[in-house]
């Protein structure tokens, strides 16, 4: 009698990019030697990143399928390999990660461990159960609850579910109507949340296997209203050790990760400080975005960069490898900070005056969205309409932070479009350079029907 094939080991990933996911893939496959079952929401999404990066084609990658339905997919892959773990590099795959994990018994953290991450209620809620302090807040599924719950003075509304600055309004009691046509603005379960005041911070590091918290960096938030939006990026600046809040900011981090019970895991924590200490905004269980994974790493060197520690407590589990200890004076020689641009009009990007010159200052590092001619440009109200984000090498004092900042915004100079004939043949130009790819994407569905 023939024994059964050895089912092959492997990961999955969900809708891999060429960004995050693509440097957690290689650093598994390079490292563990798997190749990932990367599944897609649709084909045409599967397509075009495929198309993108040739990495997450064969023979870097196992499979790859579009997912309709989760029980199929998870029978599927069951019957065809041993699944060691499973990648979460964006917020949006955090809640699928807790769906397969239940589905297949993946070994990583338990399934309602993992959906707290993206059920904000839920998690301060367990959160302020184990001690830990947080905001008061309420889960809000009409506008007839908003006006009928006893609200603090001043309170914040947002996704229950969201990421990335997206749909924050902030509200004075006396504003209820006001909150509730911002309700109107996306189809939300919403979250209303004590308004905590002071200044912003966000902790990254990642969770071991053991439990133990690694900190790996702090940054301050600096933030600005625009238009009606109170909380829009404006700058995101590398603390130093020496920071005054540093010490406090880490116990905090500490506390709350370990009181969420979540284990191989990186994360990123926000926090405010006010006259009480810390206090919980925002938590993912996932590398910090806008390219700070790679910045954090670059001002740890000499160690394992983030994307291999996590790849090791993706797939691992077991005890984790040691980590020299942080060198947090070399860390202060290696500070950076995030510059985001701003446009308080709508309009097409025609050019950005001083663009050579500022790519050409020794504090300039690299684009982590570099701005794109002829793109369209909405007022910035969330980090996804930001038009460029640059990272640049902080200096070490404040007021010389203070200063390149403001250099870099008077230096950099956005020049839009109007509605009208030129704004409409840049909008025609972009829609006819684009008519090759979607003609491929169009040829391949027809073949592959």
């Amino acid at each position: 009698m023939n024994s059964p094939s050895r089912k092959r080991r492997s990961f999955l990933v969900q809708d891999p990019n060429p960004g995050y996911a693509l440097e957690l893939i290689r650093r598994i496959y390079t490292e563990f030697g798997l190749r990932p079952v990367c599944f897609y929401s649709d084909a045409k999404s599967r397509y075009y990143t495929e198309s993108a990066c040739q990495f997450l084609t064969h023979p870097h990658i196992e499979a790859s399928y579009v997912v309709t339905d989760f029980e199929q997919f998870a029978r599927d892959v069951s019957e065809r390999y041993e699944i060691a773990g499973i990648v979460t590099h964006t917020e949006m795959t955090v809640g699928p990660a807790a769906r397969l994990c239940e589905l297949l018994d993946i070994q990583w953290n338990p399934p309602e461990v993992i959906r707290r991450f993206r059920h904000k209620s839920d998690q301060k809620i367990q959160l302020r159960e184990a001690g830990v302090r947080v905001p008061w807040s309420a889960l809000i599924d009409s506008p007839e609850k908003l006006r009928q719950i006893d609200l603090p003075a001043r309170y914040v509304l947002k996704p229950n579910d969201g990421y990335a600055n997206v749909g924050i309004g902030i509200f004075d009691r006396d504003q209820v109507e006001n909150a509730v046509r911002h309700m109107q603005s996306g189809n939300y379960t919403w979250l209303a949340e004590e308004f905590i005041g002071g200044p912003e911070f966000n902790i990254n590091g990642q969770v071991r296997s053991d439990g133990r918290v690694e900190i790996f960096s702090i940054f301050e938030y600096r933030r600005r209203q625009v238009g009606q939006y109170q909380t829009v990026y404006d700058a995101e600046i590398q603390c130093a050790s020496s920071h005054p809040r540093f010490q406090e900011l880490q116990r905090y981090a500490r506390a709350v990760l370990t009181a969420t019970e979540i284990v191989r895991a990186p994360f990123h924590l926000e926090v405010k400080v006010d006259e009480k200490g810390p206090c919980m905004i925002d938590l993912a269980c996932r590398l910090m975005g806008t390219e700070t994974a790679h910045t954090t790493s670059r001002s740890h060197p000499g160690l394992p960069d983030l994307f291999s520690v996590a790849a090791h407590d993706y797939i691992d589990g077991g005890p984790p490898p040691p980590l020299q200890p942080i060198n947090w004076q070399r860390h202060d020689q290696n500070l950076s900070m995030l510059v985001y641009g701003i446009c308080e009009t709508p309009g097409f990007l025609a050019g950005v005056d001083g663009r050579s010159e500022f790519e050409g200052w020794p504090e300039f590092v690299a684009w982590a969205k570099a701005p794109q001619i002829g793109s369209r440009i909405e007022p910035t109200t969330d980090l996804f309409s930001a038009p460029y984000i640059a990272e640049m090498r902080r200096p070490t004092s404040e007021q010389a932070t203070n200063a390149l900042i403001q250099a870099s915004r008077s230096t950099l100079k956005l020049s839009l479009s109007r509605p009208g004939p030129m704004a409409y043949l840049q909008r025609i130009a972009a829609r006819l350079s684009n008519i090759p790819r979607r003609l491929r994407w169009e040829i391949h569905r027809a073949i592959s029907k």
